[in-house]
């Protein structure tokens, strides 16, 4: 008891200093808040261990939930809370004796696996490393066991209702609170609460074996919580991918037949971010059309982030313009594009629904099969409030028709334009669209008098 002594008798301001210090880890804060509340020490450091509950992701298991409900609940966590992913995330139990499934649970601890194609590497290593194999197997099947466990948790938790009563008690506490909070999906559990005691989804893009995505029926879950709640959400984020296969897939009449609560949800939402991991060039888009109807459903948005986590990639452009159309809101003022493929015709149609326009910002886009000056000239014509442009490395993709030269001018105008003030906009844009038009006839005289030169 004796070397606590001097910590016990520290004014309340150094406490606070010691216990907010950035070295700590989340740990540390564990064991100061516990000697703390033992001593009857000033506890900064419940206040201090609330940062590691701003941003929580919650696993489809009781004890996620249950621990969600005790972090909105205390009266400290519970306003240090700032946005709440739901993991959207469940487990593909039907087929975990498939030999597949058990490659991808195998491949995270063999670098061979049950590759087909290197049976005489497997061989190999088995004969030279028996005792490695042998630990492998092990591990694998310790592997095998926790994954059929969360599976069978899922299972109890889903036919038991708890999930929707056990997410509407902690929005309603949040909602007392009158805190700021955004919610939203994920796939992405590395970080979720109870990770340590169940098997999680890791990298779901390289485990699409093991795993299903119930986007729809996690979106209408959040959804009817928050009715039911009386929570008011700032903003509704979406990260999810379009490649990992839902257990049924979701269908124009599933849509219809959906809760009327998640229309009215949706209906009242001001803000939004929509973030794919990657898009697919896969046509079996499984999860695109509860997608698309979230966003069709979001009728009065006024700020709308949507793009991907990765680069674009080669005929994605199918799968954003279909994002695009969905968009019925009439009130945008916010709308940020990063990292998609567009088509000219469907941003132009969504441009021309968005006339009350303030600020747009397109980043690492790619325009499909046109150039760019089209959209240009749209922005400039149609948009008559907006007052803050910024665009930054948009570039052109499989323009069979534009000379090489034309599409690297293109390219280098579009490259970075940031601008604030309509005035500035509208005279920033005509200088651009002069200037390429200005270029492009002095490369079509050349095509008609140069002969030989290859702008190509």
């Amino acid at each position: 008891m004796e070397p606590l002594s001097p910590f016990i008798s520290l004014p309340n301001e150094i406490v606070t200093q010691i216990c907010e210090h950035p070295d700590l880890n989340k740990d540390d804060l564990i064991a100061l808040r516990l000697t703390c509340k033992a001593h009857g020490v000033h506890d900064a450091a419940t206040k201090a261990l609330g940062r590691y509950f701003r941003d929580i992701t919650v696993l489809f298991i009781r004890h996620s939930f249950q621990t969600l409900v005790d972090v909105c609940e205390h009266p400290v966590f519970g306003r240090s809370v700032r946005r709440i992913m739901l993991s959207s995330i469940r487990c593909g139990r039907d087929n975990i004796h498939h030999k597949r499934v058990i490659n991808a649970l195998l491949v995270k601890t063999h670098p061979y696996g049950y590759n087909d194609g290197f049976p005489e590497d497997l061989r190999r290593y088995k004969a030279t490393n028996s005792a490695t194999w042998l630990k492998t197997l092990h591990d694998v099947s310790v592997r095998i066991q926790s994954y059929n466990s969360r599976a069978q948790d899922e299972d109890v938790f889903a036919k038991s209702g708890d999930s929707l009563v056990l997410l509407v008690q902690a929005f309603q506490s949040l909602a007392r609170l009158d805190s700021s909070t955004n919610v939203g999906l994920t796939n992405q559990e590395c970080h979720g609460l109870g990770r340590d005691q169940s098997f999680c989804a890791e990298e779901t893009k390289n485990e699409d074996e093991l795993w299903f995505n119930a986007l729809g029926d996690t979106a209408d879950m959040i959804a009817t919580a928050l009715l039911e709640s009386g929570l008011l959400v700032t903003e509704f984020n979406i990260e999810t991918c379009l490649n990992l296969i839902s257990r049924v897939p979701v269908t124009e009449e599933i849509l219809k037949t959906q809760e009327v609560t998640t229309n009215a949800m949706f209906s009242r939402l001001k803000e939004m971010r929509l973030e794919l991991n990657e898009f697919t060039t896969c046509l079996e888009m499984f999860n695109a059309p509860a997608l698309s109807a979230i966003l069709a459903r979001s009728t009065q948005l006024r700020s709308l982030r949507l793009g991907s986590r990765e680069p674009p990639r080669h005929y994605s452009s199918l799968h954003t313009s279909r994002f695009l159309r969905s968009i019925s809101s009439s009130y945008l003022e916010t709308l940020h594009l990063y990292q998609l493929e567009l088509t000219e015709s469907s941003l132009g149609q969504l441009l021309a629904k968005t006339c009350k326009l303030k600020r747009l910002s397109m980043l690492n886009c790619i325009m499909f099969e046109t150039s760019w000056i089209s959209t240009i000239k749209q922005i400039k014509n149609t948009l008559p409030e907006l007052d803050d442009l910024h665009l930054f490395s948009l570039t052109l993709c499989m323009v069979g028709a534009m000379p090489r030269l034309v599409e690297e001018y293109e390219a280098k105008l579009l490259s970075v334009i940031n601008v604030r003030g309509h005035s500035c906009i509208q005279s920033r844009l005509e200088e651009t669209i002069q200037s390429y038009e200005t270029f492009a006839d002095g490369i079509s005289v050349m095509l008609v008098e140069g002969g030989d030169d290859d702008p190509w």
